[in-house]
């Protein structure tokens, strides 16, 4: 823990440090008028912004999976439902009577052998 905290305040630091070594003025060019900002404030939004859009194209598929896998789970659980219930209709059903062997057929011990 110590060492992440410790990792934490290096990386604090050294963002600290980039931004007052970037602080001249960089003209933003928008639709139709042009900003002023630090360079190092641009940098930091133009990161935020692509890491925002890389995280929208991540958990949108993992969204989409996880209900897919909700709804197979679903199914799983409903045939499993459906099998134990046939299992147990199977066995409360009445047995049929097995039928006669050929031996005990009729007109069996005539045959010469």
């Amino acid at each position: 823990m110590v060492k992440r905290l410790i990792l934490g305040l290096l990386v604090i630091v050294l963002i600290v440090l980039f931004t007052l070594n970037n602080t001249a003025p960089t003209p933003l060019y928008l639709v139709g008028f042009t900003v002023n900002v630090p360079l190092a404030l641009l940098l930091v939004i133009a990161l935020a912004l692509g890491a925002g859009i890389a995280i929208l194209f991540l958990i949108v598929p993992a969204i989409r999976e996880r209900r897919e896998l909700k709804a197979c789970r679903k199914l799983v659980q409903d045939l499993e439902r459906k099998l134990n219930e046939a299992k147990t209709a199977d066995a409360t059903a009445p047995q049929d009577e097995v039928p006669p062997s050929l031996t005990d057929s009729p007109g069996f011990d005539d045959v010469e052998g």
